[in-house]
C-alpha cells in the first residue's frame, strides 16, 4: 500500500481531464468544419404527385438585422404540362406563433416550349423563425415551420431547400415536409449558426470570464493597469473577428462581454479597497 501514497491522484486526475477537453474540443472543431467544408446547400423531398421534372424551390439567403426572419426566394417549375393558366397565386406563411402575417403572391409563368412551364422569375418571400434572432449571435440559430399553398392547386414531385447564407446551414436530417387539408402544405427545417462562429464565440466567453477572475486577485497592483488595458483591448480586439458575421450592435455576445468588463472593474476596485487597508495598516504599524 505504501507504492501507492507517492503517486500524485490529483495531478494525474487534473490530466486526464484536460486530456479529455482537449479531446472533446478537438472533435467538436473537426465536426464543425466538416460542416463548413461542405458542398451540400441543399436538402430534397419527394412528393410524387407532379409532371416529370416538376418542383417547388426555396432559397434562403440573408438574415434580418433585427427581426426573427430570413430573406430569401422561391422558384416553381411544373415540368412538362400544358400550360392552362398564366399566373399562380402563392400563400406562404410563417412565424405565426411571433405574430407574422402570411404573404400573397402572384407568381407570373411562362411557357418555353417542348412542354416547359414555369415562372418567369424567381419571388421574394421571407421566412420567420420561431423564436429568436440575430441580437441572439452566436445563438441565434432558429427553427422555420412554413406552410404554403397554390391558387389554383398545382402538384410538384419534389420540394427542394437551398440555403444561400454561408453563415447558416440546414441539417437535412431534421427538415421535413407533409401535406396538410385543403391543399396545404408545410416544411420545417431548422437554421443554425455556423458552427465554428458558434464555437468562437463560446470559447471567447469562457476566456474572457477566466481572465475576469484571475487577473484582479493573482497580478501584482503595480502591473494591474496593464493587465486590465491588455485585457480590454484583447477581448473587443477578437469580438471585431467576428463582425463580419454580425450585422447589428449589441448582440447577446457583446451584453456579455459589456457584464464581464463591468464585473472585471468592479473586482479591481475592490482589490484597490484591500490593498489600500493593507497598506494603511502597514503604516500603523511602523513605529
Amino acid at each position: 500500500m505504501n507504492r501507492w501514497r507517492g503517486i500524485p491522484w490529483f495531478r494525474i486526475l487534473v490530466g486526464l481531464f484536460i486530456c479529455g477537453l482537449a479531446v472533446v474540443f478537438f472533435t467538436t472543431v473537426r465536426k464543425a468544419w466538416e460542416v463548413q467544408t461542405s458542398d451540400r446547400v441543399s436538402c430534397g423531398f419527394l412528393e410524387g404527385h407532379g409532371a416529370d421534372g416538376s418542383d417547388v424551390e426555396f432559397d434562403l439567403e440573408d438574415q434580418a438585422p433585427s427581426e426573427g426572419f430570413f430573406n430569401g426566394k422561391f422558384f416553381i417549375n411544373l415540368g412538362h404540362v400544358t400550360p392552362s393558366f398564366p399566373q399562380v397565386q402563392v400563400f406562404t406563411s410563417s412565424g405565426e406563433k411571433r405574430g407574422y402575417a402570411g404573404e400573397e403572391t402572384d407568381a407570373d409563368f411562362v411557357h418555353l416550349g417542348e412542354g416547359t412551364f414555369w415562372m418567369k422569375g424567381k419571388e421574394r418571400i421571407t421566412y420567420a423563425t420561431e423564436s429568436g434572432s440575430h441580437r441572439d449571435f452566436p445563438f441565434d440559430s432558429g427553427t422555420i415551420v412554413l406552410d404554403f399553398e397554390f391558387k389554383p392547386r398545382i402538384e410538384f414531385q419534389t420540394l427542394n431547400l437551398r440555403d444561400f447564407n454561408s453563415s447558416f446551414y440546414i441539417p437535412c436530417d431534421t427538415a421535413s415536409m407533409k401535406r396538410l387539408p385543403g391543399g396545404r402544405f408545410r416544411v420545417k427545417f431548422d437554421m443554425r449558426r455556423n458552427p465554428l462562429v458558434r464555437i468562437t464565440g463560446i470559447v471567447l466567453i469562457i476566456a474572457a470570464t477566466l481572465f475576469v477572475l484571475v487577473i484582479p486577485f493573482s497580478i501584482r497592483w503595480e502591473a494591474m493597469p496593464t493587465s486590465v488595458a491588455s485585457f480590454f483591448f484583447s477581448i473587443w480586439s477578437i469580438r471585431s473577428i467576428l463582425s463580419p458575421e454580425i450585422r447589428i450592435f449589441p448582440t447577446l455576445l457583446d451584453l456579455i462581454l459589456l457584464s464581464l468588463s463591468v464585473l472585471l472593474l468592479f473586482l479591481v476596485g475592490v482589490r484597490a479597497i484591500l490593498e489600500y487597508e493593507k497598506r494603511h495598516r502597514g503604516t500603523e504599524l511602523t513605529p
